[in-house]
């Protein structure tokens, strides 16, 4: 989850984006969980615009995301960035996510195939013993074809 600040709020930009949106200068991760990081074009009546989407923790929000898009959103890439606990080095990594399972007896266990090959579980004792479901699958001709189109 990310937290804002009312000091961080940018008051100029976010007149331009009406009622109940805001622009901020900054914002803070609330917990040390992964989260995630969606390259978008977003489309409207006065042509395409990319778009930056920062979803939090869980995973099942950024699906839930994926599968409730409107049609004028089209997703280009998606990043996990994870944090040292995660990854298993001293710092936080953004990688572009390959694949998502879950654990079908446990909501808030995941495992995260990104495009080096890595693979992280967002619960490491599930690691060995722990059958998963694919939930979702990213691969880089889609974003290319989304891209392109």
């Amino acid at each position: 989850m990310f937290l804002t600040d009312n000091a961080a709020r940018h008051p100029f930009a976010s007149q331009f984006y009406g009622d109940g949106m805001n622009v901020w200068r900054a914002a803070t991760l609330a917990t040390l969980d992964e989260w995630f990081y969606l390259n978008c074009l977003v489309k409207s009546p006065e042509g395409e615009f990319p778009e930056i989407i920062l979803i939090s923790h869980p995973s099942h929000d950024l699906l839930s995301f994926l599968d409730q898009r409107k049609d004028d959103v089209t997703v280009i890439d998606v990043q996990l960035v994870s944090p040292p606990h995660l990854n298993g080095t001293r710092r936080w990594k953004m990688e572009p996510l390959v694949r998502i399972w879950r654990d079908p007896s446990n909501s808030w266990s995941h495992r995260y195939d990104v495009a080096n090959g890595n693979r992280y579980y967002s619960i490491q004792n599930d690691r060995d013993n722990t059958e998963f479901e694919l939930c979702r699958e990213f691969t880089l001709s889609d974003a290319a074809e989304s891209a392109a189109a």
